[in-house]
């Protein structure tokens, strides 16, 4: 059975990406069929950590209309039938157009047209696709998606990586989240089977983390929590956590051989034998936590 784990976060720059690559990572040392799918799209770096080689890139399209004006009778019912409003037309001087940052690719348009060839599709890129295998291993283990500068649909090349790392049947997928409680956030974690919040004590990490812990919550998913940089002050967090029962999973103190570390592109736990520990003890309760709600769901 192939299991999925988010690591995503209320906010960006609480160490969300160098979590999931270090329980990559362990997942790895431990000998398991695992893969990494980076959907922070908009920024994706979890590949810059490991030594690998790049095996694919695609591009993910998106059907965009365009209106052929020499075909348009200006009727408007493509108009109405968008959702997104999308399509701009003045009929008085016979402008009709299609705002491409606004375009969902529904397809209304193209079915609530009555002429034929008034509309017409043509793909959009979107963004790229890259797999990259591991040195060491004949086989892709990391899959990222990268959205186009510009573009603003990341949650179809979102919906590609996930679906790519499917296609590649491992016992664990482990997946960086876009940070926040936006549409691509809550694509990247909805069909989660546990949801690991990587959180910060600072006023706006912590705002923020109950804005994203109360949204999963919400979808009924199983979620932990992760506190980075815990020795600055995390007694309202902890209780705040304690209140909504919702458990810690480990506590990474400010370290400057962390920071250094992580400013080299080194990972944690190939370099920090105490963190290396306690993502070991991570990997052993997520196995633990995983299987039980598996197990309880199934019932």
């Amino acid at each position: 059975m192939s299991y999925r784990v988010a690591v995503a976060s209320g906010k960006g720059g609480t160490g969300k990406t160098t979590v999931a690559a270090n329980i990559f990572n362990t997942f790895l040392n431990e000998g398991k069929d695992v893969v990494l799918a980076d959907c922070d799209v908009e920024e994706p770096n979890a590949a810059l950590f490991f030594n690998k080689s790049l095996l694919s890139k695609q591009a993910v399209e998106q059907p965009l209309p365009e209106i052929v004006t020499s075909q348009c009778t200006f009727c408007g019912r493509c108009v109405e039938a968008c959702a997104f409003n999308a399509i701009l037309m003045v009929k008085s001087i016979g402008h009709i157009k299609v705002m491409p940052e606004l375009c969902h690719s529904c397809g209304a348009c193209l079915y609530a047209c009555p002429e034929k060839g008034a509309i017409k599709e043509y793909p959009k890129t979107l963004g790229h696709i890259h797999s990259y295998e591991l040195t060491g291993r004949s086989k892709t283990s990391i899959v990222e998606g990268e959205l186009k500068i510009g573009e603003a649909m990341a949650v179809p090349v979102i919906k590609e990586v996930k679906r790519m790392a499917a296609a590649l049947k491992s016992e664990m997928t482990i997946i960086d989240a876009p940070p926040g409680t936006s549409c691509p956030a809550m694509e990247t974690v909805h069909d989660s089977d546990y949801v690991i919040l990587v959180a910060e004590p600072t006023p706006f990490g912590i705002s923020d983390l109950k804005i994203m812990l109360e949204t999963v919550l919400k979808m009924s998913l199983a979620v932990g929590v992760i506190l980075n940089r815990s020795d600055k002050g995390t007694e309202e967090l902890k209780n705040y956590l304690k209140e909504k029962n919702v458990e810690v999973l480990m506590e990474i103190p400010f370290d400057k051989k962390i920071a250094e570390a992580y400013s080299e592109g080194n990972l944690l736990t190939a370099h920090i034998p105490w963190v290396q520990r306690k993502f070991n003890e991570l990997y052993h309760s997520l196995i633990d936590k995983i299987q039980s709600n598996a197990t309880n769901n199934h019932r």
